[in-house]
């Protein structure tokens, strides 16, 4: 498992709570921003006859965006250096602003919080901002 995974992950049950909610794959690579009430939602499809990718493009509307990354595939992540499009990373200022720039990839786990609940999910959100 170690051999796997870019970070100190030792624990099975995180392993498979990582992997039971990860997903993306090729669309992560080639739709790199997705902008809310803008962009329409895109399928891949593989014709393996002719060996070649086709993006489609739907007719559904994207209305909500979740960008979390923790599988490392830009190089912001990796080197933790600023850059004026990461808006919502780092510390705020006096005035209710973010300033770093920077996201920060996992270096290791150190626990398991379960935010199903409305206690569980106040405390996350207040560790995650």
């Amino acid at each position: 498992m170690i051999r796997c995974l870019p970070t100190n992950q030792t624990d099975i049950d995180v392993y498979h709570l990582i992997r039971k909610w990860n997903t993306g794959g090729l669309s992560n690579v080639m739709h790199r921003v997705s902008r809310s009430g803008i962009d329409f939602i895109k399928r891949i499809q593989y014709n393996k006859e002719a060996k070649k990718v086709t993006v489609l493009t739907t007719d559904h509307q994207i209305i909500h965006v979740v960008g979390v990354d923790f599988n490392s595939l830009y190089p912001s992540v990796m080197s933790s250096e600023p850059h004026k499009f990461i808006k919502y990373a780092g510390s705020l200022n006096s005035k209710g602003v973010y300033t770093d720039g920077k996201m920060y990839m996992c270096g290791s786990q150190t626990g398991i919080m379960n935010s199903q609940l409305k206690k569980g999910l106040s405390v996350v959100i207040c560790i995650v901002t």
